[in-house]
């Protein structure tokens, strides 16, 4: 098993592999809120090129699939790209949906192929939030016109994970061979996120949780557009 490690901190918890898309999850734990990520029970796949498929269900949406799978909402665009879906509306109970991991989607896409160094640092950047991601979420309900008192050692996790958001967007200008025009787009979406994280270090966080949903909505956009630039020959 790979083994990520941040501060030598080994990311082996089921949150953290999920979230830098090592492990597939399996179902929710039940009674678990719909508001935040859960901790759910990892199921190893046997290999990057046999995802896991669920059949979808009466009722569910690509939404409830990327909150369930992914940790958040906002992954529905990703899934609905990964499997060639142009009206998620007109989907019937029972088609299946690739949820392949993040790790084997960017591999597979062929965009960790020729920038390896910034899909590495992202994946570990969106752990490092996800991780926290719970305690942010208890804390906005204490939000006073949009702040809280950030505690110390979220602040530093924070701006460590925006830092590396950053590096990511620096990383992903560089030239390498194969690439006839750098993904700006992603580019600018790591960036936003960086700043992102630095504002919620200081304490911005809106009653609802906006701000954090946006982080994965923004990464969700991030990687959507690498692959649909790698698909395009790196332009």
């Amino acid at each position: 098993m790979i083994c990520f490690t941040r501060n030598s901190k080994s990311l082996t918890t089921a949150v953290g592999l999920i979230a830098i898309g090592l492990l597939a999850p399996a179902s929710p734990v039940s009674g678990e809120s719909s508001l935040m990520p859960a901790a759910y029970v990892p199921a190893v796949q046997s290999s990057l090129h046999r995802p896991f498929v669920h059949h979808l269900l009466a009722g569910e949406s690509l939404a409830t699939l990327g909150e369930r799978y992914y940790g958040n909402r906002h992954y529905a665009l990703l899934i609905e790209l990964i499997n060639g879906i142009h009206d998620s509306s007109s989907l019937a109970p029972g088609t299946e949906i690739r949820i392949p991991r993040l790790d084997a989607i960017l591999l597979e896409e062929g965009v960790s192929t020729v920038m390896p160094e910034p899909v590495y640092e992202m994946l570990e950047a969106r752990a490092t939030y996800m991780e926290v991601e719970s305690e942010l979420w208890s804390l906005r309900k204490y939000s006073d016109v949009g702040y809280v008192d950030m505690p110390e050692h979220l602040q530093a996790i924070l701006r460590k994970a925006s830092q590396t958001f950053w590096d990511v967007a620096m990383g992903l200008r560089v030239d390498k061979p194969k690439v006839k025009v750098v993904p700006n787009r992603s580019i600018g979406q790591f960036k936003a996120i960086s700043f992102d994280l630095r504002r919620i270090s200081y304490g911005a966080i809106d009653p609802f949780g906006y701000d954090l949903n946006k982080i994965h909505q923004r990464l969700s956009w991030a990687i959507c557009n690498e692959i649909v630039w790698a698909r395009n020959g790196y332009r």
